[in-house]
């Protein structure tokens, strides 16, 4: 029998909203198993930062959010600045979260990703067969894209809904599309809502899938200058 050991710079990490500095420091010096906790912890569960002051606008949110798409709210967590603070994202890390900012939700779904990625390779299958077309060059150069990288993206356990066509016969694109606008709209109505530019969603396969990309996005911290 052994006692639970944590590192020096883990035992410093104690604040729910950790300055960038601290939190860069901290990517820098905890043990590679203790990542999965701060990312856990501070990175995927809790109050968000841009809902501290009014924490049921969060749960009233992902509620509404929830049954919109027809998962539990549970299986809905933010992630990004507007959870922590501040960008996270190398080339910007540190920036504020402001209205510019978005609402990055993640969900995890087994049944939701499975819907995902059956419309994804419904689409993918009228595309590459010539049954669905672009419409302008602009749209050719991402759905080409689109086509080459979200098949690596699903086999890492995630898909983005807003790469598949809101097309009727991806319905659950639809579905997933029609909800953010109008939840982006909802909160524009709202007075003591942040001010955010959009609302977006990635569906992952499970929390394994979802921890693991986040940990490789939190790792990406200690890069940043």
């Amino acid at each position: 029998m052994e006692p639970f050991i944590i590192s020096e710079g883990g035992k410093r990490l104690k604040n729910i909203y950790p300055c960038p500095e601290e939190l860069r420091t901290v990517a820098k010096s905890v043990k590679d198993s203790e990542k999965f906790g701060v990312v856990q912890q501070w990175l995927s569960e809790g109050i968000p930062y841009c809902f501290r002051e009014c924490p049921l606008l969060y749960e009233a949110i992902r509620g509404w959010l929830a049954r919109e798409i027809e998962i539990h709210a549970k299986e809905i967590t933010l992630i990004g600045s507007a959870r922590i603070g501040y960008s996270l994202t190398p080339s910007n890390y540190g920036r504020p979260f402001n209205n510019s900012s978005d609402l990055d939700f993640s969900v995890i779904s087994s049944v939701l990703f499975e819907s995902c990625v059956a419309a994804f390779r419904l689409w993918l299958d009228d595309y590459q067969n010539g049954r669905k077309l672009p419409k302008n060059p602009r749209q050719a150069f991402f759905w080409k894209n689109n086509a080459h990288n979200v098949p690596n993206n699903i086999k890492r356990g995630f898909v983005d809904p807003r790469l598949i066509p809101t097309y009727w016969k991806y319905p659950v694109a639809c579905r997933i599309q029609d909800s953010l606008y109008r939840l982006h709209e909802k909160i524009k109505m709202t007075e003591y809502a942040p001010r955010v530019r959009e609302a977006s969603i990635r569906v992952y396969r499970d929390w394994w899938a979802a921890i693991k990309q986040f940990r490789i996005n939190f790792s990406r911290i200690a890069e940043s200058s």
